[in-house]
């Protein structure tokens, strides 16, 4: 039966996509999402519309995910970008990708750079279907690229089952939502298509009998195809004069049973061949089947165009595939369990003799391959690894499934257990991982072994701390464990007490961490140490120490091959630049260590930078610059599974929107807020409950401000409470005085004190100290040196608002031309830097002293040209240039995801969704001369 049949009852959806194609070729981008059960007709309507942009000369690159194929990284994607007799990007840089598939957040970001370069000449169109298939690593892409591409005239085409989605299916639905995806799901057919596909099928019109049998397939075309070629195949109809009759009312046999009679229909050499192709997939190459069969690729031809002839298999992209899933499926099913195992290990065999990578193969080792088998064990663990950094739960499967392959008397036991623990760890699958190394550790490896296993979990803190900690406490009561392993867990469980908030506890363990580091002479031991002790100097206001300990833990872990260890230390010590008065320095240096990051590939160093750039942004009072780095770090760990980061910067765009007035970010942030102080963990809790009593303090409930401070009076007390604001007790002071707390501000203004005088010749300390002292006792003159040195320092969100104190401080001491000019100056300031909510309140504040003065001639607009901040404005002009993100990631020192955050601000702000209509407008702006926002 001809495949060559009209599609019938897609009008709607035909209509749809060729609306988004038209809109392509104008330079706008689309993301159309196809939803349907299988045989809905997904697949042809994807073809369809892949015809339709070939004839509206737009370039089409196709992939599809198959079921065998969820543990091979990226491949529907790279397959639609790299394959066909067109590709849309030049094949050969795969083969400088291919050692990055591993690494899938850095080959994201160069796929996203070669699709930006691409589309900036000419429009493409991304076809990929039964996405219910593909694995984590193609939806996270579909999650993130699509965002990142956007205004760049993309179409991209996804198709999808309904009803059967997994997780990751479902987070990558979710996140196109945010990003305006049409769906389309695929209904049923209607009864007049249904006639309009029993008259293309039977080529006749079909009597009524004939209708009732056809509408047990439910509408869905490939079983009423497949019903209706039973029929005619069967001889249950008789097409006279127009008319279809059905002879007899029956259904035909289903899926085996007529995949046995077709089977049975072919030649022997045919079937064999056929039956052996469907246990290498749904999809295969000639070469692999020949290898299967031992035979020539010329001994397959006749076979194989006997195969294509009765519609079992078809050719596409240089390979064969089965026509349909349920086709491949009902081969499969006709083979017995015995013989489809057996089949599907010499499958495995052959792909890796034919140098297929493990990944490609893991599946069928893994579901064949029996206790004692080396070769499968050392294949899973070689995939294991390579599936590591790009699906953390496969690799996991993978490496317990290679680990119940082996022999208690096997070698490579105890270096698999070491493996497989830890990656069930990376899985973040904690029970499993304490559940291996409680039994199988104990059983097989020495208490050093072990150690070691356990050393690697406390290092984890970037994941979860209290996991590190536990494995410390766990690997120290191990019987006969070295000193050496002794005091390396010493001093990570030192470190990792403090980073917890719990600073009593590691204070206890210093001495005795600090013994067993000087007996062994280690310096990953030594170095951890250092680390935790300059944690606690901060903890305990003295920042010159804690900077000499820095320098010296980053020495250590540098002599000890911990290059990771060294870089957190290096980002805790551009914090403590910031905080001796060299804002600006430490800007310079987070710039140079988020490129380094990048280029190095280091994704979790790129989320710290990110993070802490974003704190030094928020200090300098460049608010919106901070929060692109706050929607990057969380775009990043919800690519990455990063939890931390996701928290951390959802609290930092919080604190953004409380003074940009974005109430919207302010809720969401609160939601984790509340998340977090739910915990048990004293920082985690402490993060919570300082952006809650900031938010409530916002809302003018100073008393509900104070309760959420009860339990952690001055969170800026404790090492890692990571507000990250040295300049918070006057905050504190502020809700102690209007709630009513006294004890509270004099707590806060007595730590600001002690902090100073710990801190001689330090401008920050010295401004927080007199700007506390001054608001607690309505001090003019401790108030205005506050002022002087935040201004001095550069810190221009400390600058107003301590200026507002000071004009509410002379107002109340009946002043109020002093106080006009300094809550002017004040209001200058959170003008400048975007500050809303503030703007409004201050300006309210001079209206009620007699100030009649328009505010909207004075602050930013929030929509067109002037609303673009510098930041903006400059990725603005360099996009509308030509620049891809990633080349003005580099050019900026920002990240990728940095830029398209600033990208997509200036769209929503200009109201347009394509680079071409910014360029249009960057360039009308330019001409005209109009000045910088």
């Amino acid at each position: 039966m001809s495949a060559q049949i009209p599609m019938r009852g897609r009008d709607e959806e035909l209509a749809e996509i060729g609306a988004a194609l038209g809109d392509a070729a104008r330079g706008r981008g689309a993301t159309l999402l196809v939803e349907g059960a299988p045989g809905i007709g997904k697949s042809r309507l994807l073809a369809e519309a892949a015809a339709t942009a070939r004839r509206l000369h737009l370039r089409v690159g196709s992939g599809e995910a198959q079921a065998g194929q969820h543990m091979m990284p990226l491949a529907p994607l790279l397959a639609a970008l790299f394959e066909g007799t067109s590709p849309l990007l030049d094949a050969a840089v795969l083969d400088e990708l291919s050692g990055r598939v591993e690494e899938r957040y850095w080959l994201l970001q160069e796929l996203g750079a070669l699709l930006e370069s691409e589309a900036s000449r000419e429009p493409l169109v991304i076809a990929l279907d039964d996405l219910q298939w593909a694995d984590p690593g193609t939806l996270i892409a579909l999650r993130t690229l699509p965002a990142g591409l956007a205004g760049l005239p993309i179409v991209w085409l996804l198709a999808t089952r309904g009803g059967d989605a997994g997780a990751d299916l479902r987070t990558m639905v979710s996140g196109l939502a945010h990003h305006g995806v049409r769906r389309l799901p695929l209904r049923p057919l209607t009864d007049a298509a249904v006639a309009a596909v029993v008259a293309d099928v039977l080529r006749a019109e079909g009597e009524p009998a004939v209708m009732e049998l056809a509408r047990t397939a439910g509408g869905n075309p490939f079983l009423l195809r497949h019903l209706l070629e039973g029929v005619l195949e069967e001889g249950l109809v008789r097409v006279d004069g127009g008319r279809a009759e059905l002879l007899q009312r029956r259904l035909p046999r289903r899926v085996r049973d007529s995949m046995s009679q077709r089977l049975e229909r072919l030649s022997v050499p045919t079937r064999e061949v056929v039956t052996v192709a469907s246990v290498l997939g749904a999809r295969f190459s000639v070469q692999l089947l020949a290898a299967m069969l031992d035979r020539s690729a010329a001994d397959l031809v006749a076979p194989l165009e006997e195969a294509i002839a009765n519609d079992l298999l078809t050719e596409s992209a240089g390979q064969l595939t089965f026509r349909h899933a349920l086709l491949h499926d009902g081969v499969l099913a006709t083979l017995s369990e015995p013989m489809r195992r057996g089949l599907q290990r010499q499958a495995a065999d052959a792909l890796l003799a034919a140098g297929a990578e493990p990944v490609a193969v893991a599946r069928q080792l893994a579901a064949t391959a029996q206790v004692g088998d080396r070769p499968a064990v050392a294949t899973l663990r070689q995939a294991a690894a390579a599936l590591h950094g790009a699906d953390a739960d496969a690799a996991a499967d993978l490496s317990v499934r290679a680990l119940e392959l082996t022999t208690d008397d096997d070698p490579v036991r105890a270096p698999l257990v070491v493996e497989t623990a830890t990656l069930l760890h990376a899985a973040l699958r904690h029970d499993a991982s304490y559940a291996l190394a409680s039994d199988a550790l104990n059983r097989v490896l020495s208490p050093d072994d072990e150690a070691e296993v356990r050393l690697t979990f406390a290092r984890m803190n970037s994941r979860n701390p209290e996991v590190a900690i536990a494995e410390g406490r766990r690997a120290l009561a191990l019987p006969g464990i070295s000193p050496r392993y002794r005091a390396r867990h010493l001093g990570w469980l030192t470190y990792n007490l403090v980073l917890t908030g719990r600073l009593a506890e590691a204070r206890k363990l210093v001495d005795p961490a600090l013994e067993a580091a000087q007996r062994t002479g280690d310096d990953e031991a030594a170095g951890a140490l250092r680390f935790a002790l300059a944690l606690l100097e901060r903890a305990g206001g003295r920042l010159g120490p804690e900077r000499e300990l820095l320098n010296q833990a980053i020495e250590r872990f540098t002599a000890a091959g911990l290059d990771n260890a060294a870089r957190a230390a290096d980002i805790t010590r551009v914090r403590l630049f910031a905080e001796n008065g060299a804002l600006g320095d430490a800007l310079a240096r987070s710039s140079d260590g988020l490129a380094g990051a990048q280029r190095e590939g280091q994704e979790w160093l790129l989320n710290l930078w990110l993070l802490w750039r974003g704190q030094l942004l928020f200090d300098a009072g460049r608010l919106r610059d901070a929060n692109a780095e706050a929607e990057a770090a969380m775009a990043m760990g919800e690519q990455a599974a990063l939890e931390f980061s996701i928290s951390h910067g959802h609290l930092l765009a919080g604190r953004v929107a409380l003074h940009t007035g974005d109430a919207g970010r302010v809720q969401a942030a609160v939601a984790v807020a509340r998340r977090l102080h739910a915990t048990t963990t004293p920082s985690v809790r402490r993060r919570g409950s300082w952006l809650l009593a900031l938010v409530a303090m916002a809302e003018g409930d100073p008393v509900g401000a104070a309760t959420w401070l009860e339990d952690d009076v001055l969170p800026y007390s404790q090492a890692a409470a990571t507000s990250g604001d040295i300049t918070h007790p006057a905050a504190v002071v502020r809700i102690g005085l209007a709630a009513g707390r006294p004890g509270l501000a004099h707590a806060a203004v007595a730590l600001a004190e002690r902090y100073e005088q710990q801190n001689p010749g330090n401008p920050v300390v010295a401004a927080v100290a007199a700007g506390s002292r001054g608001l607690l006792h309505q001090d003019v003159d401790e108030l205005q040196r506050a002022a002087e040195l935040y201004r001095a320092g550069g810190r221009r969100l400390a600058l107003a608002a301590t200026l507002e104190d000071l004009g509410l401080v002379l107002t109340g001491a009946g002043r109020p031309e002093q106080a006009i000019a300094v809550l002017t100056d004040a209001l200058d300031v959170f003008v400048t830097i975007g500050a809303t909510a503030d703007t409004r309140r201050v300006h309210r504040r001079l209206r009620e002293l007699g100030v009649r003065r328009a505010l909207d001639a004075r602050s930013r607009p929030r929509r067109g040209w002037g609303s673009l901040t510098e930041a903006e404005l400059e990725v603005a002009r360099l996009v509308a240039g030509g620049h891809t993100n990633r080349t003005v990631a580099v050019q900026l020192s920002l990240s990728p995801h940095t830029v398209s955050s600033h990208v997509r601000h200036a769209f929503a702000k200009l109201d347009i969704n394509s680079r071409v209509e910014l360029a249009r407008i960057v360039l009308e702006h330019e001409s005209a001369g109009a000045p910088v926002p």
